[in-house]
């Protein structure tokens, strides 16, 4: 039993190091780019830190057998990223005050792309009858909902993106006067070795991933724990730990739009790409068919959470 959770943090602690490293790089590379921080935000960062999710999932369905471990932990990561918000709320009260257009988009994306996974899990069960082969083919529409979603969300950045930039280059140079770093830290290194560093940070990731997945499923079997508690409670701990980090330091240097961008992003990605992609990985039959119901609880309060964390998501 002590090997299987000194497995679980050992695996964690290689997740949290290389999220943190694709973050420096991340954002590097959006600046170098031209693009800027809250494309590398909603797409760049969004997509590294959910690294850990995607590859936890898709070694479940593929090494492990266990739909239900991969499916409670994108649920699980969903729900714990939104209780991040609300924790950092708590101290930094402007970060849910006056939602930018970017932050509504963003939590209507994903309270979109939730009701559709909600949608599937509903139409997975056995008693409608639905054909295994149409509930495979499904998650492809959850694949296109996020692209479409996220290029929309980026179109409607420009203004509040220029705007951003101009405070963050003035915070920058009041910081560095005062010794301190303004950002992850201004890109030493050409395109080029940010580039490759941000490749051999997902490589780092991808490891601690497979191996946190077959800790957690280790941790299921000491402990007598079915694969979707352990999916749902504690796989989420250690595969949101770069969003954390990222959230943290985005604070630390006065943009709570980049933290949020980030965490909101991250859920799209969870949603739209790695259930899909578990989905399509799993061989067996329909992902949705063969998971538990009690998925639908972890939608709904994904549902909830978002709709209290955003003030006026829909009415904008």
């Amino acid at each position: 039993m002590l090997e299987a959770w000194l497995q679980y943090l050992g695996a964690s602690i290689i997740v949290f190091a290389g999220g943190w490293t694709l973050v420096r790089f991340g954002d590097a590379i959006g600046e170098q780019t031209g693009l800027g921080r809250v494309w590398a935000g909603v797409i760049l960062l969004a997509t590294a830190t959910s690294l850990p999710e995607l590859v936890t999932g898709i070694t479940a369905v593929r090494g492990l057998d266990s739909p239900d471990l991969a499916v409670g932990g994108a649920f699980g990561a969903n729900s714990l990223n939104l209780l991040v918000i609300a924790v950092l709320g708590i101290k930094w009260r402007g970060i849910l005050r006056d939602p930018t257009v970017e932050t509504k988009q963003m939590g209507s994306a994903g309270i979109i792309l939730l009701l559709m996974a909600g949608g599937m899990l509903i139409l997975g069960r056995d008693e409608l009858g639905v054909p295994s082969w149409i509930i495979r083919a499904l998650p492809i529409t959850m694949i296109l909902a996020y692209v479409l979603t996220a290029l929309w969300t980026i179109g409607q950045l420009g203004s509040v993106l220029n705007s951003f930039r101009r405070k963050s280059t003035s915070s920058a140079s009041v910081d560095q006067s005062s010794g301190s770093g303004s950002s992850f830290g201004k890109p030493s290194k050409s395109l080029l070795q940010n580039i490759g560093g941000y490749l051999m940070a997902v490589a780092i990731v991808t490891v601690g991933g497979i191996w946190l997945a077959n800790a957690a499923d280790g941790v299921s079997d000491a402990m007598g724990w079915s694969s979707s508690f352990v999916g749902a409670q504690f796989l989420p701990i250690s595969t949101t730990l770069p969003e954390f980090s990222v959230a943290i330091a985005s604070l630390r240097i006065g943009a709570p739009e980049l933290a949020l961008s980030n965490l909101l992003g991250s859920n799209m990605f969870n949603i739209g790409i790695v259930l899909s992609a578990d989905s399509l990985a799993y061989t067996k039959g329909a992902l949705f068919t063969d998971v538990s119901s009690v998925h639908l609880i972890a939608t709904a309060a994904g549902l909830a959470m978002t709709l209290i964390l955003i003030p006026g998501l829909i009415s904008g």
